[in-house]
């Protein structure tokens, strides 16, 4: 499975399908929290549920190989972001059960040379993909 700190990743449909199941144990856990606890705001539960909705629908759509890198890319965003609800739902004395994510900050930044070096990397994939493509068709 990639890594959402992997320099350079080659990521596959089965990727983005395994670290939505990962992410999925730490979201079940918030939404009971969430759900539970009275000392949470409107806004902030208002928050939750877009974010709980917007996760729902992230998870539910199917995998494809030709989009696998961008969407694990946005799992990687949601796991930033479900730490940070982790936080934020612990901080108002509603416990969280179960596992937690990593604090925010502790991996290190995409850099605009990992950027680079990783769009290449895509890109001459594409390439041999097509290239490979090109030779069956003849």
């Amino acid at each position: 499975m990639s890594s959402c700190d992997a320099w350079i990743q080659f990521v596959t449909p089965g990727d983005v399908k395994a670290l939505k199941t990962r992410l999925q144990a730490y979201v079940v856990p918030l939404e009971a929290a969430v759900a539970q606890c009275p000392k949470i705001d409107q806004p902030t539960r208002d928050a939750w549920d877009a974010f709980s909705k917007a996760w729902r629908d992230y998870r539910a759509t199917e995998e494809h190989f030709l989009t696998a890198g961008s969407e694990f890319t946005t799992g990687c965003e949601y796991e930033h972001a479900i730490t940070g609800w982790q936080q934020t739902i612990a901080g108002l004395a509603c416990g969280v059960a179960g596992p937690h994510l990593d604090t925010p900050g502790t991996r290190t930044e995409d850099t605009s040379t990992k950027r680079t070096v990783r769009t290449v990397a895509i890109a001459a994939g594409v390439v041999a993909v097509a290239l490979a493509l090109r030779g069956f068709t003849r």
